[in-house]
């Protein structure tokens, strides 16, 4: 709750775990004047597509994120959902050695059935939106050049060196789904 605090001035009156998405833990905050947010906290060591090391995923994290509020604001691309900058600008936020926090408005919505095809306006709409985002000259985002290298390289040397055992992909998914979440921010 300290990082909310801290970061963006928000008090929160609740605070709940949303087990939902991937590659992230999130909570629910309501603050005191009943305003809703979502809370992503991102493990540094668990992006290894961002870099090799944790500043180096760290950059890349802020980078996309940097990037979507470019997009929102700079570009009026209304539809891109970017994180609200915390009052000193970050769009995310050191949460000790290890974690990151990031704010989001919090969006009411209908899911999706997986597999489910949306509907012909809503595939229209989805086009425009591609269209538009593709139109955004590319030297607006300014991204920065990535780390070169190959992430989790210990985990392909030991996969080929093993390649006379069987591989069981239930032992990666288990200890994902076992990983408990980090403290709230």
């Amino acid at each position: 709750m300290h990082a909310l605090v801290d970061g963006w001035g928000i008090r929160a009156a609740a605070l709940s775990y949303a087990p939902v998405g991937g590659g992230s833990y999130h909570w629910m905050a309501r603050d005191e004047q009943g305003e809703q947010r979502f809370v992503t906290v991102d493990d540094l060591d668990a992006k290894g597509w961002l870099g090799r090391t944790r500043p180096a995923v760290f950059a890349g994290l802020r980078a996309a994120m940097d990037a979507a509020v470019i997009l929102r604001r700079d570009a009026a691309l209304g539809f891109v959902v970017a994180p609200v900058p915390a009052r000193d600008g970050q769009t995310v936020r050191s949460l000790g050695a290890r974690y990151t926090v990031a704010v989001f408005p919090f969006l009411r919505g209908v899911l999706g059935q997986w597999g489910e095809l949306p509907s012909a306006p809503e595939r229209a709409e989805l086009v425009e939106m591609l269209a538009a985002l593709h139109r955004v000259d590319p030297a607006a985002v300014r991204l920065p050049r990535p780390e070169i290298g190959l992430a989790w390289r210990g985990d392909l040397d030991t996969a080929l060196r093993e390649l006379d055992r069987p591989w069981d992909g239930l032992e990666l998914t288990v200890a994902q789904l076992t990983r408990r979440p980090p403290r709230p921010p």
